[in-house]
This record gives structure tokens, C-alpha cells and sequence, in this order.
């Protein structure tokens, strides 16, 4: 009984256990392939952090927004991309419109997303979107998975 809930358990944090054992992700990975399993990089949102965001409506495109901002992967490593959740408020900070980018959105064209966010990395992140006969005066942003 005891072994079996070893093996649950390793089963159950094999993400985990990976990477904070990385020389076990080769067993790991074997396990998993005979089990019909896999290890998925890790989703620790709280570090990964928002810094310098940025929004400015388009000058020469009413109703264009430019929104820039820069992603921060705290933790010691690799980890999946998040989504980022864009929320644009009125002058009493209600939501007004509300959108949520995927990393195919928000990285560069040919970036390998399945490789992960790395440690310490920092990402620049540029988007448009148009908020077209709405007003917005500020806006909130998030990162979830």
C-alpha cells in the first residue's frame, strides 16, 4: 500500500518533480510514454509578473489602441506561456471591453511557445485593438493560464 501511493503520488507531481529534479525528467518521460501520460512545464502564475505597462490610443486611427508591456518570468525555471487578460475601463473604472491573448497572439511569429517561458526571461509584448465607439480612460491587466 505504501508504494502504491508512492507511485501515485510521483505520478500525480511528475510536473513538479521535474523540474525541480530535472536529472528524474529522462525517467519521468519514459514512465509517462509507457503510462500514455505527459510532463507539461509548469504554470506558476504568481512568477510570472507584469512590469512597464503602457496604453496609448492611435493618433491617426480613431479608436486604434496600442497597448505594450513587459512579461517577467521570476522563478527559477522554464515555465508555460501565459494568456494575458486585457481588461479597457471607463472614467469610473468599469469594464468596458474585455479580451484575453493567447501567446500566438502576443510572441513573435516564429517563436518555439512548446519550449516555454525561460527563467529570468523577460518578453516585450506589443498589441493593437480597437476599441471602436466606445470611451476608455484606463484599463487592467492580467496573466492566467
Amino acid at each position: 500500500l505504501f508504494v502504491a501511493a508512492i507511485a501515485q503520488s510521483i505520478y500525480f507531481w511528475r510536473s513538479d518533480i521535474s523540474v525541480y529534479y530535472p536529472k528524474l525528467k529522462p525517467v519521468l518521460a519514459q514512465v509517462c510514454e509507457k503510462l500514455g501520460c505527459s510532463i507539461n512545464l509548469p504554470k506558476k502564475i504568481e512568477f510570472i509578473i507584469i512590469d512597464d505597462s503602457d496604453m496609448q490610443e492611435d493618433a491617426d486611427h480613431e479608436g486604434l489602441i496600442h497597448f505594450s508591456s513587459t512579461l517577467i518570468n521570476q522563478a527559477g525555471f522554464i515555465q508555460t506561456y501565459p494568456n494575458i487578460e486585457l481588461t479597457l475601463t471607463d472614467i469610473e473604472d468599469k469594464p468596458k471591453l474585455r479580451r484575453i491573448f493567447t501567446p500566438v497572439e502576443y510572441l513573435p511569429e516564429h517563436t518555439d511557445i512548446a519550449s516555454g517561458l525561460p527563467a529570468g526571461a523577460e518578453i516585450k509584448v506589443k498589441l493593437a485593438l480597437t476599441a471602436q465607439g466606445e470611451s476608455v480612460a484606463g484599463y487592467r491587466i492580467s496573466v492566467n493560464y
